[in-house]
């Protein structure tokens, strides 16, 4: 009877634990997304469910933290184009190790990253970018990665967004930066 209990009480708390985004905040539309410009190019993150509940990755660009995701949230973030260096970064205590990508971005683009739990932590895969459906002068892409990020072809991202995910602003003190070597 205790051990049932404690099974119960340790349920309730993980579920008021759990990482989500305001119940007001506005679900996905492609509707919603602003253009990228000429300027910029803007990647669009997300995270359906993905253990441990609680916790919440970062998402940095450049080295400049733009982000915090919870389970079932979205958001957008603009990069100046030319090479880019996307990162998720959970804490040492989630046991996620952190994801990344390096790429080249082209103004005007969108690309999709779905965050991810590790599935195959020994296995490092290459970053492979694919150009999809061009709609409204804007081409989508997907990028992907052997930890952290998973590929989406455009459609089945927006069809994954829709189904699941509310908007969470990046932070406000956020301001994409260039790119900079990590040997200097």
């Amino acid at each position: 009877m205790i051990h049932r209990l404690l099974r119960m009480s340790l349920t309730v708390v993980l579920l008021a634990g759990c990482a989500t985004p305001p119940k007001d905040a506005p679900v996905f539309s492609a509707q919603m997304l602003p253009p990228p410009g000429t300027d910029y190019a803007l990647l669009v993150v997300y995270r359906e469910i993905v253990p441990p509940l609680a916790y919440k990755p970062t998402v940095s660009v450049n080295g400049e933290e733009a982000a915090e995701l919870p389970n079932g949230a979205f958001t957008w973030i603009k990069v100046k184009p030319g090479r880019v260096s996307v990162k998720n970064d959970w804490s040492f205590a989630s046991g996620n190790p952190a994801g990344a990508v390096d790429m080249e971005a082209q103004a005007g683009h969108y690309y999709y990253f779905e965050i991810t739990g590790d599935s195959a932590p020994s296995i490092m895969t290459p970053v492979t970018i694919a150009a999809h459906v061009i709609s409204n002068g804007a081409t989508f892409h997907t990028a992907m990665q052997g930890r952290g990020f998973s590929p989406e072809e455009e459609t089945t991202a927006t069809g994954r967004l829709k189904a699941c995910c509310r908007y969470v602003p990046a932070n406000e003190d956020y301001k994409p930066v260039d790119y900079t070597s990590p040997s200097g």
